[in-house]
């Protein structure tokens, strides 16, 4: 301030600006294994008022794990679950992120994973990271079926689905017999006609050839079980293998009369 005689007085005030916390997650979406508990590193919080009082974890079709000897505390939720509150400092709270687990649920593609961070202000910062599942393929088989020895007989209800969509190829396989495949669309086949089948290409064209499947049994036999392995593309291929049951049956013997 300056007076009509040129003095002046100058003065300073401090102003303290309050921040939200700022949460910190990979910059890619990290790729796991459903059902299989895996590490999420570079998860953490700052906070440059050295305020932050809690920060919550939440999925949708999974469970998280932290560990909390760093000190920190979970006030809401609770481990394995699908979320959980940590409250503490920011050390202590940044110790259990960096232990971070999740575990996905079966048969999901992808998932989410919300962070909300709050201060002793109450300013909050939510952000979102997607987790993508890699999920073997499922296979579907009917129930155990009676065929006539011999005989090529068809056989329904044999599928296969993957949540992912890398299906890759089915194999087929049986003990006592042979199977046959018609193929269908840019499907390939190997073995027809022997004991182990492998068809392979996209899953609609799988599929498509799946449900032309034929089983014939050796002379003889009077049971048989199918195997069915189907497995992805994934960098480490994951499989999914099941087995349903054949009763085979002799085929009717006529009995005529001698010569009268």
């Amino acid at each position: 301030s300056t007076d009509g005689t040129g003095l002046t007085d100058t003065d300073n005030m401090a102003i303290t600006l309050n921040n939200p916390p700022v949460n910190r997650l990979p910059p890619t979406s990290p790729t796991v294994t459903e059902a299989t508990q895996t590490a999420i590193s570079g998860v953490s919080v700052a906070d440059v008022n050295s305020n932050l009082t809690t920060t919550q974890l939440t999925v949708t079709d999974g469970v998280l794990n932290v560990d909390t000897s760093g000190g920190a505390t979970i006030t809401a939720g609770g481990n394995d679950s699908a979320t959980l509150t940590l409250s503490g400092t920011g050390t202590q709270i940044n110790a259990a992120l960096a232990t971070l687990k999740y575990t996905g649920n079966a048969n999901v593609a992808t998932d989410t994973l919300t962070m909300t961070s709050t201060d002793d202000t109450s300013l909050i910062d939510t952000d979102s990271l997607t987790i993508n599942l890699k999920n073997p393929p499922i296979n579907t088989l009917p129930a155990p079926l009676t065929v006539v020895e011999a005989t090529q007989s068809t056989i329904g209800g044999v599928s296969v689905a993957d949540p992912n969509n890398n299906l890759n190829q089915v194999q087929l396989q049986v003990t006592d017999g042979t199977v046959n495949l018609t193929i269908s669309g840019t499907a390939t086949i190997s073995g027809n006609d022997t004991n182990t089948v492998t068809v392979s290409g996209t899953q609609a064209d799988i599929n498509a050839t799946l449900a032309s499947l034929k089983y014939t049994s050796n002379n003889g036999t009077t049971s048989d079980t199918v195997t069915m392995l189907s497995t992805d593309s994934s960098g480490t291929p994951l499989t999914d293998t099941d087995t349903f049951n054949i009763v085979v049956e002799d085929p009717p013997v006529n009995t005529v009369p001698g010569t009268q």
